[in-house]
């Protein structure tokens, strides 16, 4: 979109939430007995993901800041 690709401090914590947020699903799968990940990690990927959006929802439906089209 022609803006400039830099993750700040909360995009890096963002992204490292949703890595945390897999490994306990995938925890989740290898210990049957550890039943309570899931609902651990389906909420921890939901706040991650609903803070990213919210982060870069400005961006959507905007002009692109190069002027090149598209």
């Amino acid at each position: 979109g022609g803006r400039p690709l830099i993750a700040d401090d909360w995009v890096w914590a963002l992204f490292w939430l949703q890595q945390l947020a897999t490994g306990l699903r995938i925890a989740a799968a290898m210990l049957p007995s550890a039943t309570w990940l899931i609902p651990l990690a389906s909420v921890l990927w939901a706040f991650t993901t609903v803070a990213w959006a919210a982060q870069h929802l400005n961006w959507y439906g905007r002009f692109r800041l190069d002027g090149q089209p598209g």
